[in-house]
């Protein structure tokens, strides 16, 4: 429901009511883009960081230096009626997607009671970090109750005004679904893929969340969630390890419903001792970056080939205002490569780059539009010119895992096997941004062509129960079983026949 990329039209760039002075934060996992006041953004950034810093040890996540590229970018828009007019759809409350470039998140700050009417703007956020951080540093796989009920059980977390973070909080808002007709647990534990309804769907993410709130507070089943994710994890049928890990799963069934009826929920507590936000920094973005934000949003949030016309048209306005902007030029020549007009986006990039000779987005979006020519006409491509305007990104930015991913994909382009060196650079990129699928896909790609079969199932295993891949769940599956196996042959052409439309979907609504 929230992390999904909508088609359709795409409103007019005017619709979008005039913003206050928009504002950027950085902190050490977030940049956020808001127009609140200073203070204000401050106090946003800090509740971020401090949900981060209680949600990590929970989660038994570690904690890396992120480079710039690698944290979670956020734009905060005032109220729900503003996110639902971005995307054209009056359900979305918020959205989340992970990407080469770097994972974004939109959300807004309007406060909600988090029942069924009004789900608040930090429960969506997050619910959608949930995913984010449950991929920083997993290769484990995770069935669709899991991933859900986790995003659930933490998604209602609160910081306090003390600074500490509490978990635990019923999500009011799936009330209806927790009292609802109840979906037997054996089946919510079983992957059905394509196969799960509406109804069934919104049962995994109450049950969910209920069976991971019980798992997690009664102590007589202390450990035995992990000994069910470890199983999965070792190649283990989701059932069988079900049965394995936690019992006579009736019995368990009728623990929870008993759980459900007493209606008493314990939480717990993360002392704000233990919480150290990291620093602020806020600046005030200039008059051209201000001005086309909105389009930097709509393109980020992606577009289709009916909305990518009018989205450039906005950027066209907000350039012929700002010929000189460089971010203003970077974001033209980004709406240009998005209706395929890629020889005119590369010229923009180059105004862009000739602009700020330090800015690293210019080049990519001139590295992407080359791409997309390479791909139309590879024949008569100048690979080595491809590569050296991708290195050229890359020495600015280390880090960015776009421009190493596209150095990698340019031997396929070409029809030549890739270098060590651009299989290095692809394996850095997808531990730079873990979250994104399609890096994920090309790593085990390249890790099972290398003959490496157990790491290239570790490297999968987050796919292979995706719940929003649901027409590619037996090719998923397939794909786990032959790396499981140690069958090289059969794990290759099992990732090949994913195909195109299969991978694309792995980027599916929540």
């Amino acid at each position: 429901m929230w992390r999904q990329w909508v088609g359709g039209l795409v409103a007019a760039v005017a619709a979008m009511p005039a913003q206050a002075a928009w504002l950027e934060a950085r902190t050490p996992h977030f940049i956020i883009y808001s127009d609140q006041s200073q203070n204000g953004l401050v106090h946003y950034a800090q509740q971020l960081e401090r949900f981060d810093q209680a949600m990590r040890p929970l989660l038994r996540t570690g904690d890396p230096r992120l480079s710039e590229g690698a944290k979670l970018k956020v734009y905060v828009l005032r109220n729900q009626s503003e996110v639902a007019a971005l995307f054209g759809d009056s359900q979305i409350a918020g959205a989340y997607t992970p990407r080469p470039s770097g994972p974004l998140a939109f959300v807004h700050r309007e406060e909600g009671t988090n029942d069924a009417q009004q789900l608040s703007g930090q429960t969506v956020f997050q619910h959608e970090y949930l995913h984010h951080l449950m991929l920083q540093n997993t290769g484990a796989p995770m069935p669709l109750w899991v991933t859900e009920g986790m995003a659930e059980f933490f998604g209602t977390a609160q910081v306090k005004a003390d600074g500490s973070v509490v978990v635990g909080y019923v999500p009011q808002y799936r009330g209806y679904d927790l009292f609802s007709d109840k979906l037997p647990l054996e089946q919510m534990l079983a992957p059905r893929g394509a196969r799960l309804n509406t109804a069934d769907r919104a049962q995994i993410y109450a049950r969910g969340w209920l069976l991971i709130h019980y798992l997690t507070f009664n102590k007589p089943r202390a450990g035995q969630l992990d000994r069910y994710l470890t199983l999965i994890g070792q190649g283990k049928p989701p059932l069988d390890a079900a049965r394995e890990g936690f019992g006579d799963l009736g019995q368990l069934d009728r623990e929870l419903n008993s759980y459900l009826s007493a209606n008493r929920y314990v939480t717990s507590t993360v002392p704000a001792a233990r919480l150290h936000p990291g620093p602020v920094s806020v600046r005030a973005l200039g008059p051209g970056e201000a001005a086309i934000l909105p389009v930097v949003m709509r393109s980020s949030r992606g577009v289709t080939p009916r909305t990518a016309p009018a989205v450039l048209a906005a950027a066209q306005r907000v350039a012929a205002a700002y010929p000189n902007d460089p971010v203003v030029l970077a974001a033209l020549a980004e709406a240009q490569q998005d209706t395929k007009d890629n020889a005119a986006a590369v010229a923009t990039a180059d105004r862009a780059a000739a602009a700020d000779p330090k800015a690293q987005k210019p080049l990519v979006m001139k590295a992407r539009a080359l791409m997309a020519l390479a791909a139309k006409d590879p024949k008569t491509t100048d690979f080595a010119a491809l590569r050296q305007a991708i290195a050229r990104a890359n020495r600015l930015d280390p880090d960015n895992a776009e421009p190493l991913l596209m150095f990698y994909q340019t031997y396929a382009l070409q029809g030549v096997a890739p270098t060590r060196n651009s299989i290095e650079g692809l394996y850095y990129a997808q531990a730079l941004v873990p979250q994104d699928e399609e890096l994920r896909l090309a790593a085990t790609h390249q890790l099972a062509a290398d003959g490496r079969l157990p790491e290239a199932a570790q490297m999968f295993g987050p796919l292979a129960f995706n719940p929003h891949a649901t027409k590619a769940t037996p090719k998923l599956q397939a794909v786990m079983a032959a790396l499981q196996a140690g069958n090289k042959t059969d794990a290759l052409a099992a990732l090949d026949a994913l195909g195109k439309e299969d991978k694309t979907a792995a980027k599916g609504s929540d």
